[in-house]
């Protein structure tokens, strides 16, 4: 399907009309996260600025050949950290070890890329333009994406 036959997902229109205007992309993914055990590595680009990202694929989305998700899923990754009110918040809500300083250093180093892309949102707030709760139950527009309905 085009995204035309998506009247009810905006957010995908969206979404690749921002991943296009600002140049995002997926260099590489899938390797494994030293970091984070069950994490794989994501390396993103917004506008030429690169972040290596740790990923956790619960739902098997890397495997999907959909360079739109992947970037959903990269920008959810980022989404968190900035709903988290600071670092101990985001280690709960994740299940990390706050203790952990090389986890630590990853938190800053994505407090940094944000404060780095935040100017190009909307209400200068990063957001991965599809609801986490589509992600969780694999509905509405992650579903789309996740059956290549919907790509780049």
């Amino acid at each position: 399907m085009n995204a035309s036959e998506y009247p009810n997902y905006p957010e995908l229109r969206a979404l690749k009309k921002f991943s296009q205007a600002h140049q995002l992309e997926i260099i590489s993914k899938g390797s494994p996260s030293k970091l984070l055990p069950d994490h794989h590595m994501i390396s993103f680009s917004f506008r030429s600025k690169p972040i290596e990202l740790h990923y956790h694929d619960e739902y098997g989305d890397l495997q999907i050949n959909n360079t739109l998700l992947h970037i959903a899923c990269c920008l959810e990754e980022l989404e968190a950290v900035e709903e988290s009110a600071d670092y101990l918040q985001w280690c709960t809500e994740n299940g990390y070890d706050a203790a952990n300083s090389g986890l630590l250093d990853y938190y800053k180093a994505l407090v940094h890329f944000n404060d780095s892309i935040r100017t190009y949102f909307k209400d200068q707030r990063v957001e991965s333009f599809v609801n986490s709760l589509d992600f969780q139950l694999n509905q509405r527009a992650v579903q789309a994406l996740r059956n290549n309905d919907f790509s780049l």
